[in-house]
C-alpha cells in the first residue's frame, strides 16, 4: 500500500506516519517485502511519506540524511530524506542544481528513474509502468529544474561572504539555502 505524509494514514494503518519512528516505518516495509509474512490487513507499508520512499531505498537514504531508526518520521526529517534523495542517491540532480554541470537532460532522467510521477524527459511518460504515471509534463520538470538552480546561485552568491565554515553534513547532502528556507518548485514536483 502506499501511504503519503499528507492523508490521513490512521484510516489505513492505525496510525498516523508522523507519529511513528522511521524504525516502525522501515519494520512495516520490511513486513510487507517478506512474502512469508501473511499478506493481509492493512500492517505494511510499500512507498512511504512525501517522497514516497521505497522499501529497498529508505536505509540509504535514512543513512544518507543523517537520521536513524529511533528519530520520528516527522515533517522535517521527510524533508531531510527528499534531500538526501536529490543529492545523496541522486548526485547528479543535486550537481545541476549546484551548477556543476549543464546536463539538464541527464538530470531529468535521474529524477524520472527516482520518481514515478517525474517524466522521462524523452518519452513524457513514467519511468515506470505497472499502472504508474507521470503527474507533470517535461516543461514543468525541466522549469522547476532550472528556477531550483537560479535560487541556488543567487544563493551562494549572496552568501559568498567570508566566514568560519560551521559543522555540515557531508557536501553531497547539502542542499541550496533556497531549498531550505521553502521548498521550491522542484520539490512541490515530488
Amino acid at each position: 500500500s502506499i501511504v503519503g505524509s499528507t492523508n490521513n494514514a490512521s484510516s489505513k494503518i492505525g496510525k498516523n506516519l508522523t507519529d511513528m519512528t522511521i524504525g516502525e516505518i522501515m519494520d512495516r516495509q520490511a513486513y510487507l517485502m517478506n512474502k512469508s509474512n501473511p499478506q493481509v490487513g492493512n500492517y505494511g507499508i510499500y512507498a512511504a511519506g512525501k517522497y514516497q520512499i521505497i522499501p529497498g531505498t529508505m536505509p540509504g537514504v535514512v543513512s544518507a540524511a543523517g537520521l536513524s531508526r529511533s528519530d520520528k518520521f516527522s515533517p522535517e526529517n521527510q524533508e531531510k530524506l527528499g534531500d538526501a534523495l536529490i543529492f545523496a542517491k541522486r548526485p547528479y540532480v543535486g550537481d545541476y542544481i549546484k551548477g556543476k554541470h549543464d546536463d539538464i537532460r541527464g538530470a531529468m532522467m535521474e529524477l524520472a528513474r527516482e520518481f514515478a510521477s517525474i517524466p522521462n524527459p524523452d518519452t513524457g511518460n513514467s519511468f515506470y509502468g505497472s499502472g504508474n504515471r507521470a503527474f507533470h509534463t517535461v516543461d514543468e520538470v525541466k522549469e522547476a529544474l532550472l528556477k531550483e538552480r537560479r535560487k541556488n546561485q543567487q544563493t551562494s552568491s549572496s552568501t559568498s561572504t567570508p566566514q568560519a565554515p560551521a559543522p555540515t553534513a557531508p557536501a553531497q547532502l547539502t542542499p541550496s539555502a533556497a531549498a531550505k528556507e521553502n521548498k521550491s518548485s522542484l520539490y512541490s514536483l515530488l
